[in-house]
């Protein structure tokens, strides 16, 4: 009799265990963009609480199957957008509850970030790089070169480059073409002439310290003037700095022939060193002028003897010995206005150099 009344127990609660293990139901639905309506696929759907969850597929559907009776809350989540949680979500037996929503985007806008990169041009490597990328044949010289000789002007400097020559200390000459055959361009715009009668530029009058690169084409190219037979020289100066700096440059060097031998020069004023006349060599205060030297050429020679009587007829050398070559250079850079659309700065230089050449 016992037995029986065991085994009728144990039949039932394995009923009532069958019974509870089918109470499940089923949740569903859709994920939608709040703006454009569009399926969010991926969206992950999940049963706080619990360790169950689904992903929405590519018509942004999901679905979670055999969820036991109850009340949930779901949590739908995406990248860049909101959580959202879905409370009281009722789950019944052997039915389906639809869950069909909106998430929206995260509404934080990122800050403007702005990855600025300047190129260097004035260097050694940046000047032999812009050679190589041209299609025509290109010399060269960097700031970085120009800064080791003691070149005062554009016009010391773009000798240095090979088939260029300069005369008259200003103007170029390029395979063996004058300077009316040959192109300047100063920060890739024509340089005006300074000669009434030929077109020519005066290299000379930009000093080799505000020079970032210097460039010579000897070939045509599309993109390049047509206008000339020997070649093109691009001169390019230095552009706005990132901050204002003051650079002291002092340098030397020997020159083989000159240097430590004796040198002769002519008789000249206590300053003569800095370049300036202090009156030394000025003309006597009654010399004729260049007119009235002509008159007096022709009607009384004798005369013409006194003015020159009234120089300075000191012709005997000084002898000294020659010193190395110096330059001093002093450079300084300051940005006046430093705005998104307006920038203005000032580049200064000074420069000193003394030289001696004996002439063989």
């Amino acid at each position: 009799m016992n037995c029986r009344i065991l085994l009728s127990s144990i039949l039932l609660l394995l009923s009532l265990a069958s019974t509870f293990a089918q109470q499940t139901g089923t949740i569903r639905g859709n994920i939608k963009d709040a703006a454009s309506k569009e399926d969010i696929i991926g969206a992950t759907i999940l049963i706080d609480g619990q360790n169950r969850g689904a992903a929405a597929d590519v018509n942004g559907f999901f679905s979670l199957s055999k969820v036991p009776t109850g009340t949930y809350t779901l949590k739908i989540s995406f990248v860049g957008y909101k959580l959202k949680l879905i409370p009281n979500v009722t789950v019944e037996a052997d039915k389906v509850t639809e869950i069909n929503t909106f998430i929206e985007e995260e509404g934080s806008t990122l800050q403007e970030v702005r990855v600025v990169g300047k190129k260097l041009t004035n260097t050694e490597v940046s000047v032999i790089s812009e050679i190589k990328a041209a299609q025509q044949i290109v010399s060269g010289i960097s700031a970085a070169q120009i800064g080791k000789t003691l070149d005062r002007n554009a016009a010391e400097v773009v000798k240095r480059v090979p088939g260029v020559t300069i005369f008259g200390d200003r103007f170029i000459n390029i395979r063996g073409l004058n300077e009316r055959y040959n192109t300047v361009m100063l920060n890739n715009v024509f340089t005006p002439s300074m000669e009434t009668d030929v077109r020519s530029f005066s290299f000379d009058v930009i000093p080799s310290n505000q020079i970032d690169r210097i460039l010579v084409y000897k070939s045509p190219a599309a993109e390049l003037p047509g206008e000339f037979a020997g070649g093109v020289v691009k001169i390019f100066t230095k552009s706005i700095p990132d901050e204002n700096y003051l650079t002291i440059d002092a340098s030397g060097a020997f020159r083989d022939g000159t240097t430590g031998n004796e040198f002769f020069q002519p008789q000249s004023g206590s300053n003569s060193w800095t370049g300036f006349n202090n009156g030394y060599s000025d003309l006597p205060k009654f010399f004729p002028s260049t007119a009235d030297l002509k008159q007096i050429a022709i009607s009384n020679p004798q005369a013409l003897a006194q003015a020159g009587q009234s120089l300075r007829n000191n012709w005997t050398p000084v002898s000294s010995t020659a010193l190395p070559d110096m330059r001093f250079t002093i450079t300084g850079a300051y940005k006046l206005i430093d705005k998104e659309d307006l920038k203005l700065a000032n580049i200064s230089a000074v420069n000193y150099s003394n030289t001696r050449t004996t002439l063989i």
